[in-house]
C-alpha cells in the first residue's frame, strides 16, 4: 500500500526524470511542484543516486539544492564527466558546508562552456565565480567582474585567493557562508 509521502517521492521522481531541456515546461513544472519540497528532496536523492543521465541529473541537482542538506549525496557527482554537474554538485557542496567543493569548483573556474539549465545563459566560469562571491564572505575576496572582459582576470584572482585562503575557511551555519 501506498502512503500520500511514499506516492508524492514518485510523482517527483516521475517529474525529474522526465526532465527535457527541449521543453521549458517540464523544468518550469519542476519548478514550481517539486523545488523546496521534502518530497522532491528524497526523490532527488534517490534520482542522484541511480541515474546517470545529465538532463536528469541536472534537475535532481537543481531539486537537491533548494531543499537538500547532506553534502555527501551530491559528492559523488565532483566527478562527474559532464562539467555542468561537476559545477552543480559542488556548489551544492559548498552551501551545504562542504569545503571540498572549492577544489571541485577552482578546477573548473577556466571553463568557458555554458552551464546547462542556465536562463539566461551564463558559463561555467561565471557560476564558479558567483559561486564564491555568494558564498565567501570574508575581507579582501577579489572585486566582482563587471564585463565579460573581466571574467578571465577573476577567475584568476579568484583561484589565487582560494590557494592562499581556503585552508583557512570555516563555515558559518548560522548565515550558510564562508568566512576567514
Amino acid at each position: 500500500m501506498s502512503t500520500p509521502a511514499s506516492a508524492a517521492v514518485a510523482s517527483a521522481r516521475q517529474l525529474i526524470e522526465s526532465t527535457d531541456f527541449a521543453n521549458n515546461g517540464s523544468i518550469d513544472e519542476i519548478g514550481a511542484s517539486v523545488r523546496f519540497t521534502s518530497a522532491g528532496e528524497q526523490a532527488a536523492r534517490d534520482v542522484i543516486a541511480s541515474s546517470a543521465e545529465t538532463d536528469v541529473l541536472w534537475a535532481a541537482l537543481w531539486v537537491y539544492a533548494s531543499a537538500g542538506s547532506d553534502p555527501a549525496v551530491v559528492r559523488p557527482l565532483i566527478d562527474n564527466a559532464d562539467p555542468s554537474i561537476r559545477a552543480m554538485a559542488a556548489a551544492t557542496m559548498v552551501a551545504l558546508g562542504d569545503a571540498s567543493g572549492f577544489d571541485a569548483l577552482n578546477g573548473l573556474i577556466g571553463d568557458e562552456t555554458q552551464l546547462l539549465g542556465s536562463h539566461p545563459p551564463l558559463s561555467i566560469r561565471e557560476y564558479v565565480i558567483g559561486t564564491f562571491e555568494r558564498y565567501i564572505a570574508a575581507a579582501g575576496t577579489p572585486t566582482p567582474p563587471q564585463t565579460a572582459e573581466e571574467l578571465g582576470p577573476a577567475a584568476l584572482a579568484w583561484s589565487t585567493w582560494l590557494g592562499q585562503n581556503a585552508p583557512a575557511l570555516h563555515f558559518d551555519a548560522a548565515d550558510g557562508t564562508w568566512k576567514l
